[in-house]
């Protein structure tokens, strides 16, 4: 896909004021990805059940209509979840389950971390950090996403301590 006149609208987990998911989307975008001429735009859904909320949904909608008003470009919306759990199958009825209908019902994309971001990046369990943002700051200033097997960020189905992120991103960005 040419990265002219696109947008990309990220939507992820985290709080206005704890953005650590944020920090490792961008460090991945940054390594792998050319994204020059596309206009990034992070919806924070300030935990991970608010994943159809009528503002969140909105914000999507407004940011998806102001793009093509002004700039008639095309909008592709990715959401970057947890799974929380290890398990390949969610049963239906689940939050796992309910949240990837509701993005395919949408046309949207998913991008999972498998059990979570702090699993895929640092290799570690959330609990065990006592500041996930300052955490995912230091990733991000000693150029840790080097370190990150990049076998582990591309895969298609659910793994623990991986994610699909450079399959859903290389969709729409080209690759460095």
């Amino acid at each position: 896909m040419e990265n002219d006149n696109f947008q990309m609208i990220l939507v992820d987990e985290t709080s206005d004021d704890d953005k650590s998911d944020t920090v490792y989307i961008n460090e991945v975008i940054k390594k792998y990805f050319d994204s020059n001429g596309v206009n990034l735009k992070f919806v924070h859904l300030k935990g991970k059940q608010n994943y159809n909320d009528k503002k969140v949904v909105g914000q999507i909608r407004n940011l998806t209509n102001m793009f093509k008003k002004f700039a008639g470009g095309d909008t592709a919306t990715i959401y970057f979840i947890d799974t929380d759990s290890s398990s390949k199958t969610f049963k239906p009825g689940s939050f796992f389950y309910n949240l990837t209908e509701f993005v395919k019902d949408k046309g949207f994309e998913l991008v999972w971390f498998c059990k979570n971001a702090e699993n895929v990046f640092l290799n570690v369990d959330p609990e065990t950090i006592e500041n996930k943002t300052a955490a995912a700051i230091e990733f991000a200033a000693n150029n840790m996403i080097d370190k990150v097997d990049k076998e582990k960020l591309g895969k298609q189905t659910i793994e623990p301590n991986c994610s699909n992120i450079l399959f859903v991103l290389s969709k729409y960005l080209k690759k460095k």
